[in-house]
């Protein structure tokens, strides 16, 4: 089969796999619903930029995603401004630190997000990448990863906060 030396290293593959196997399968997406509820602020809009740095009180590295609002569903915030969210992992100096389950942003991303206010003043997202719905143009349209429209996205959004 291997050497002994290769064997332990067999078996630490096989159960690591047979876990991974049996875990039940986490939904594709958070509902809607539970976003709007669990969100003070509900934005659309850009990312204009991304920067890193080291968290002030672990050694892990935080990203801090410039954003500007295009449409604020639920907030105090107008269209043009602009807003930090802040989430873990990113790069540093070639060092790249990734967390499982939270979101990343890249310069130039449409997206709604669902956030909360974190107790140092910066925004988060509470549902990691399911707090963030990814849009891109296709043709004059704006459309979500999902497949909606833009317009049917905010209508769900309006509809779950009871308007």
């Amino acid at each position: 089969m291997g050497t002994k030396s290769q064997r332990p290293q067999l078996t630490l593959v096989v159960f690591l796999t047979a876990i991974v196997l049996t875990m039940p399968a986490r939904a594709s997406s958070v509902e809607i619903p539970s976003l709007v509820h669990y969100s003070e602020i509900i934005l659309f809009g850009k990312t204009v930029s991304v920067s890193c740095q080291w968290a002030e009180d672990t050694p892990c590295i935080v990203s801090q995603a410039a954003f500007q609002v295009e449409n604020c569903l639920r907030g105090n915030y107008r269209s043009g401004d602009v807003v930090t969210i802040e989430s873990e992992g990113g790069e540093i100096n070639g060092m790249k630190q990734r967390v499982p389950n939270a979101p990343t942003f890249t310069r130039g991303q449409y997206a709604f997000v669902f956030l909360n206010s974190k107790s140092n003043g910066r925004l988060s997202v509470p549902y990691g990448v399911e707090g963030v719905i990814s849009c891109s143009k296709q043709g004059k349209k704006m459309v979500a990863r999902n497949g909606k429209a833009l317009e049917q996205i905010i209508e769900e959004v309006k509809e779950a906060m009871g308007e």
